[in-house]
């Protein structure tokens, strides 16, 4: 009966022993994660587990604002891991094994590299607006306006605020026909919208619509004034240099 009770107390102790000993199947991860070269903490991190052998995702964690991060309850087995930050080429740890001799791995400092991508040369291309509303005026930019192309300026006026034209081609500026039509600020011959069908859209620049003219243009009661800027254009002309050479005679004197 002796015997029975101590190799009873002796499988006892050796089942606690063996029970402590294995643990639960569960290992801790831990790291840095700071800028290559510089040895900044990045802070906010993404750090995710895969299993090596199906690179299912098991876990992940973000570093903290000294960019350590530790990921505990780790099922024991063989994993990768994949370190991120926005900005930053992916960093991956391999190798990393968890077992009941090995419980916990500390990865130690691992340093992300700025991502860098050359590109190449970048144009910026800005349009502008069909109709630009300033303090004294309203300026139509014609070449913003593709269904006026081989038009005429009256055209370029019939999508415009303020103005209205008829079938005829008759344009009318608030409700009023009798306005004065400028060429680059200058009076012209004719009036009206007969001025406005002469002019090919191609050669318009822009169009200035002044409802409120100032006195310095003297509108006589008239209802607006519309200024056409025509395109500026530069002839390349030829240049004759013309040398001449005249003989007098003088008389002889004695």
């Amino acid at each position: 009966m002796k015997n029975s009770i101590v190799a009873f107390i002796i499988f006892f102790s050796l089942a606690r022993t063996l029970s402590s000993m294995d643990g639960p199947a569960e290992g801790f991860i831990s790291g840095t994660i700071t800028e290559q070269g510089s040895g900044i903490p990045l802070e906010y991190s993404t750090i995710a587990i895969y299993s090596a052998s199906d690179s299912s995702l098991v876990g992940g964690t973000v570093s903290d604002r000294e960019g350590n991060f530790s990921i505990s309850k780790v099922p024991l087995g063989h994993y990768y891991i994949e370190m991120n930050y926005i900005g930053y080429d992916k960093a991956i740890v391999g190798e990393v094994l968890l077992s009941p001799v090995n419980r916990s791995m500390d990865l130690g400092v691992t340093e992300l590299a700025v991502s860098l991508q050359a590109i190449d040369e970048v144009e910026i291309v800005a349009d502008r607006k069909h109709v630009d509303y300033r303090l004294d005026k309203k300026v139509i930019s014609v070449s913003q306006d593709i269904n006026a192309a081989g038009g005429t300026a009256v055209d370029v006026l019939e999508n415009t605020p303020s103005v209205s034209v008829d079938i005829e081609g008759n344009v009318s500026l608030r409700g009023s026909g009798s306005f004065t039509v400028l060429i680059d600020g200058k009076p012209t011959v004719l009036s009206g919208s007969e001025a406005l069908r002469q002019i090919p859209a191609s050669t318009i620049e822009n169009i200035e619509i002044i409802t409120n003219p100032s006195a310095k243009y003297d509108p006589d009661g008239n209802a607006g004034i519309i200024n056409v800027v025509m395109k500026r254009s530069m002839d390349n002309g030829i240049c004759f240099w013309v040398e001449i050479t005249t003989t007098i005679s003088l008389p002889e004197t004695s």
